[in-house]
């Protein structure tokens, strides 16, 4: 029999063979944890096209009709359509493009302002939809009609936009693929003189106090506006008198009716500030007729005119510096020099 000793040392030397032949376990790589997408919806931009100007596309692939922009243009004044006036504020300005569209199917197609959804965009992203009415190019008339296969329509539409707004991009959306945008950057006419602020090379930048000269219609809300001319009178007229030491100043002014329905004419309708020699703002004591020593209140027809007599009183040793106008405080405003009357 072997000796317990000798039993041993056989056991060790098997295990550490055993240990030699027996590789190791590679260890194992960590299980790399499922990457999550992140989704936000309504992100994703509409599929469309980059237009550009007098180059005919066709909007919405399911009831088709062609759209072409022909020219884009800032303005100081109002868009007329229909019924309907539209404006730019003291502090803002239009935008007006003129376009056609075609009718491309093969049965009649109405047209009419909501066949297109027109949006346009500043430099920072600051969207304005449309605000004036569609009108038939060359006239007022709001457009309506019945499009034959094949027909043309010119039209015209504005934007109401801030007065310093530079306005980069018109998008034509008819509801469906393909969205059309069109870079309008560089290509919008510029505003002129006396409307454009010269500090802006661009000519995109509209003044919100416009300097204006006698005998010159100015747009303003719903109406043309024109200074005439400025003179210290003898009182008293009619009812009105100016206080001791003081004498009458009258500002004489003429407003035209621009829209398609009648205006009435009251004091305050015009608002007029007098920017005098000692440094003070004055306003009118009341606005009397053309001729009568009568306060005002008439009704204008569309197209009509009417000649006004603005009433002001001054210290003896002042005079008139500048004459501010403008129709109501939402109208565009004009200043006019006034330093010469006596």
């Amino acid at each position: 029999m072997r000796s317990a000793r000798s039993l041993a040392i056989g056991l060790y030397v098997a295990v550490s063979v055993l240990q030699f032949h027996v590789p190791a376990q590679a260890k194992q790589k960590p299980h790399a944890k499922p990457q999550r997408t992140h989704i936000v919806q309504g992100t994703a931009q509409l599929a469309g096209e980059n237009g550009k100007f007098d180059v005919t596309y066709t909007l919405d692939k399911n009831s088709p009709l062609n759209f072409t922009l022909l020219s884009a243009s800032y303005s100081p004044s109002r868009l007329v359509i229909g019924n309907i006036c539209t404006f730019p504020r003291v502090d803002q300005k239009m935008l007006v493009i003129n376009f056609t569209v075609q009718n491309p199917q093969h049965t009649d197609f109405n047209y009419d302002w909501s066949a297109i959804k027109f949006t346009v965009l500043d430099p920072d992203g600051t969207s304005y939809d449309r605000s004036a009415d569609v009108g038939k190019a060359g006239t007022h008339i709001r457009a309506g009609v019945s499009l034959k296969p094949g027909q043309k329509f010119a039209a015209y539409t504005g934007f109401v936009v801030p007065e310093g707004a530079k306005i980069v991009k018109l998008i034509a959306d008819r509801g469906n693929p393909p969205v059309l945008r069109v870079n309008l950057a560089g290509h919008i006419k510029p505003l002129t003189a006396p409307f454009a602020d010269p500090a802006d090379p661009t000519g995109a930048t509209c003044l919100s106090n416009i300097p204006a000269k006698a005998g010159v219609y100015y747009p303003s809300g719903d109406l043309d506006v024109r200074y005439d001319s400025a003179a210290f009178v003898d009182g008293p007229l009619g009812y009105v008198h100016a206080d001791q030491g003081n004498r009458l100043y009258v500002a004489t002014y003429t407003i035209r009716n621009m829209i398609p329905s009648s205006v009435g004419y009251q004091p305050g309708l015009v608002e007029l500030t007098l920017q005098t020699s000692d440094g003070e703002k004055e306003t009118p004591m009341t606005v009397l007729k053309t001729i009568r020593n009568e306060q005002l209140g008439e009704q204008l027809s569309p197209g009509d005119e009417y000649t006004a007599r603005a009433v002001f009183q001054l210290p003896q040793n002042v005079t008139g510096k500048s004459l501010t106008f403008g129709e109501g405080n939402y109208g565009k405003k004009y200043t006019v020099d006034v330093s010469a009357a006596h």
